[in-house]
């Protein structure tokens, strides 16, 4: 059971300095605070799943400093595609896209970054991880498993409301893209009534059907534009988090939420 609990500490430990990285990182690059976790909290869970993984590999590289880096290189790498491919499944959105890196596969992993990952865990395991092992040692028995099942439970119920929200958002993204077919249907019906109204004697029924097809035209349109005044908290710290957020299903929708999003930040 003692290696559950410092595997526990070492997923919790690397999850948080992972974020801390990634806000950073956007810091620098956006000139603000950025939350660039999937989750709501202070935690990036594939840092944490990746280094608590390549510490309990690393052991086969023994002192050997470059088995360890193609270690690191190869396991770093193969969950980020396994994390993306199955988030992709999951929610019909890609997260990240390396499409545009050399030595790319599916746009989930590309070599530089993998070389990247690899040599970033050389330097965690032989500098970082012995502080964090002998931090990890230092806490007491008593309140080490309390303070980890609390860890736990937090991100349990942050990861429900995260799902819950990405749920709701790809609802209304959805809701978004059936309006756009809608009124892109009444466009061209209404365009159409009125050439034939304009061309034919103006029949009374005619016109009546054109004035409903009006009226349902504007229904549309403004169901539309409310959705798109909605904060959609989750999704707008998404596409902050991750610039490169795409989906195929709700292209059309998400771009323009996102538009609609810029377009509010800079006013």
């Amino acid at each position: 059971m003692d290696w559950i609990r410092e595997y526990g500490w070492f997923f919790f430990i690397y999850a948080l300095l992972g974020w801390c990285g990634e806000v950073a990182f956007a810091a620098v690059k956006e000139k603000h605070f950025v939350n660039r976790g999937f989750l709501n909290g202070p935690l990036c869970p594939i840092y944490g799943v990746g280094v608590a993984a390549i510490v309990g590999l690393g052991v086969m590289a023994g002192d050997n400093v470059f088995v360890l880096f193609v270690i690191s290189a190869i396991v770093t790498s193969l969950i980020e595609l396994v994390t993306g491919y199955v988030l992709e499944k999951l929610f019909h959105t890609r997260w990240w896209d390396y499409s545009d890196m050399p030595l790319n596969i599916g746009g989930y992993i590309c070599l530089p970054f993998s070389l990247l990952w690899g040599a970033a865990c050389v330097v965690i395991i032989k500098v970082i991880h012995p502080l964090i092992a002998a931090f990890v040692d230092w806490i007491p028995l008593w309140l080490s498993w309390p303070l980890l099942i609390l860890f736990a439970i937090l991100l349990i119920v942050d990861l429900y409301v995260t799902v819950s929200h990405i749920s709701k958002n790809l609802r209304q993204l959805q809701r978004l893209e059936e309006l756009a077919i809608q009124l892109r249907e009444f466009s061209d019906t209404l365009g159409q009534k009125i050439s034939d109204t304009t061309l034919e004697a103006e029949r009374r029924a005619d016109l009546d059907n054109l004035e409903e097809k009006k009226k349902e035209f504007a229904l549309r349109k403004a169901e539309m534009e409310s959705l798109m005044k909605e904060k959609m908290p989750g999704l707008r710290r998404h596409l902050k988090a991750f610039p490169k957020l795409q989906s195929k299903r709700f292209k059309e929708s998400l771009e323009k939420f996102r538009e609609n999003l810029y377009g509010q930040d800079k006013k």
